[in-house]
């Protein structure tokens, strides 16, 4: 199957990445399921869900309450409905509500999140994102993540408000889960398409860059002068098969070729400012774009 999508050389006016498995090296979404699992937390967990049979108590592993059973079992049952998202085996919108109903997550648990996002922060993405906007780029998240938490990883990596696209959840008072915005198209298979054409349209001639790792990137980047599949946590074959520009390098240093031209990348060599993320890229490709088998 060809890909989606133009690929055409850099300089490029913005880049647009994806969060989940792309700026960080988690998925906030199973990141939530884990915590269900591992801490129980009660507002984690569907109330229809907090009751226990002699049959489930028999079934029960030695040592662990029913809420860690339940938890465990939830958080294998998201883990496996967030691959089958990002695979394209089902429309994201089957699946976002469905996981968000299951579990209910806290505000403080969000948070949690999103500090495990800052942590997880794939090797060189602050001095890639540093670089681009040096270059005068602007540089964007679009994801179907939940904002708050994206919002947290995007603080540390310079991010301006204005620049980050996710969804907004709802808390009441005491931080006990409401629901989401459903009226985000981000919460949609074909809602980073719609925020990605509307950024594209704000961009001078040289037009956009998509960086990601699923096929809702992918798939969203019709209007962006080039996709590049970002394996460098999780390689989706789906999306490798179709992309154009890829690598699988688990660093951003690797995404320097795809993004800026050779004048740009002189550019920052002169500047003296770059040298960690020249470096790496140096030691990585050897001064030749990485192709699809890097």
């Amino acid at each position: 199957m060809t890909a989606l999508v133009r690929d055409e050389p850099p300089p490029y006016h913005a880049v647009v990445f994806d969060c989940d498995s792309t700026l960080s090296s988690i998925e906030g979404i199973d990141e939530l399921a884990r915590a269900v699992a591992s801490h129980a937390e009660a507002d984690a967990v569907a109330p229809s869900a907090c009751t226990d049979t002699p049959a489930h108590a028999s079934r029960r592993p030695p040592g662990q309450t029913p809420e860690q059973v339940r938890g465990t079992e939830l958080a294998h049952a998201i883990a496996e409905l967030t691959r089958q998202a990002m695979a394209g085996e089902l429309a994201l919108e089957a699946v976002y509500a469905r996981r968000l109903e299951l579990l209910r997550p806290s505000r403080a648990a969000i948070a949690e999140v999103g500090r495990r996002y800052v942590e997880t922060a794939v090797p060189q993405a602050h001095e890639l994102l540093d670089a681009l906007r040096a270059l005068g780029k602007r540089v964007v998240i679009v994801s179907g993540g939940i904002r708050q938490a994206v919002d947290l990883l995007a603080r540390s990596l310079g991010f301006a408000p204005r620049d980050v696209f996710a969804v907004d959840v709802r808390h009441d008072a005491a931080g006990a889960y409401v629901g989401f915005d459903e009226r985000s198209p981000l919460a949609t298979h074909a809602g980073k398409a719609v925020v990605i054409a509307r950024l594209a349209a704000e961009c001078d001639r040289r037009g956009l860059a998509v960086v990601g790792d699923g096929i809702t990137d992918l798939e969203g980047a019709h209007a962006a002068r080039r996709f590049v599949a970002f394996g460098g946590v999780v390689r989706r074959e789906s999306v490798f098969a179709r992309a154009r520009a890829a690598t699988r390098a688990p660093t951003f240093a690797a995404l320097l070729d795809w993004l800026c031209s050779a004048e740009e990348i002189a550019a920052l060599r002169a500047s003296g400012a770059h040298t960690k993320l020249l470096d790496v890229r140096d030691r990585l490709v050897g001064g030749r774009r990485e192709g699809d088998d890097a």
